[in-house]
């Protein structure tokens, strides 16, 4: 079956739809605690960007579509990256705020098991962080972006193309700022029982 395409998009038609996931992932999750209220906070301050019509630029092709084409296929595996990767982080968090160890555990142990923790924190952060600069190198269409560069054609001005660049940077800056700035030397709620 073919589907008739209004257009090609610059930037992918699914990319505010990911960053809600992402908002709503964490807001389920992690919203309550100090660090995913943060995150949430940032992440959700850059949703008025991706709800207006600045992503909407497109060129007509003026081809049948008959499947996926490549650039909404390496997206759409960006996207899904990003909130596995997502998910981790916030799991990892969710497990230094449980506090999943024994009552009786040393004080070498609840060290031991805090240290792993946040090692595996440390981690998810830098993957959550390769993880969102990898979803938003995928946004951008090259193909449309060289048509667009080589004739003008679409329904963008080139100023439109400028604040859509610079609104997509400051929101991939802000969310890998707010998780980079996840602290990783913090206690969690069951270091109490240390002392």
């Amino acid at each position: 079956m073919s589907i008739s395409k209004r257009g090609d998009h610059l930037y992918a038609n699914g990319m505010g739809n990911t960053i809600k996931d992402v908002v709503a992932m964490i807001g389920d999750q992690i919203k309550a605690f100090s660090e995913g209220r943060v995150l949430y906070e940032k992440i959700v301050n850059c949703l008025p960007v991706f709800d207006s019509d600045l992503f909407s630029i497109t060129i007509n092709k003026g081809r049948s579509v008959t499947e996926a084409d490549p650039h909404s296929l390496s997206f759409g595996v960006a996207a899904q990256e990003l909130k596995l990767r997502i998910q981790s982080l916030v799991f990892a968090l969710e497990v230094r705020r449980a506090g999943y160890l024994s009552r009786d555990a040393s004080g070498a142990e609840r060290e031991h098991w805090l240290r792993s923790v946040n090692h595996s924190i440390q981690m998810a952060k830098q993957f959550a962080v390769l993880g969102v600069d990898t979803f938003f190198d995928s946004v951008v269409d090259e193909d449309v972006r060289q048509q667009l560069d080589k004739n003008g054609s679409g329904t963008a001005s080139k100023q439109q193309l400028k604040e859509a660049d610079a609104a997509m940077r400051e929101c991939r800056k802000a969310i890998k700022a707010a998780i980079q700035g996840i602290d990783v030397s913090r206690p969690s709620l069951f270091s109490w029982m240390s002392k």
